[in-house]
């Protein structure tokens, strides 16, 4: 592993009569031939580009544009440093 990124997922369930919400931290991992998540694994050559999007001080979104669609991950962090890892590797 060369690199991680943090990014979270937000869960929304019914708890007595009530909803809450659950935050959870995961991480974008890179290798030297792929970016990984908790739940999918993506080989360089099906990322075409990686964007990132500020939505508020605290919040963004990063893209990993692929051959299977676009995946947005809410991140808090600027992703910079992994976006220009990406393209160095890549």
């Amino acid at each position: 592993m060369i690199m991680t990124h943090p990014y979270f997922t937000v869960t929304r369930k019914i708890v007595n009569g009530a909803q809450v919400v659950i935050q959870e931290e995961q991480l974008l991992k890179m290798y030297e031939d792929k970016i990984t998540t908790t739940i999918s694994s993506f080989p360089f050559s099906d990322i075409h580009d990686i964007s990132f999007r500020k939505l508020t001080k605290e919040l963004g979104i990063l893209y990993l544009h692929t051959n299977q669609g676009l995946f947005p991950y809410k991140v808090r962090e600027e992703p910079h440093r992994f976006i220009e890892h990406f393209y160095k590797l890549k």
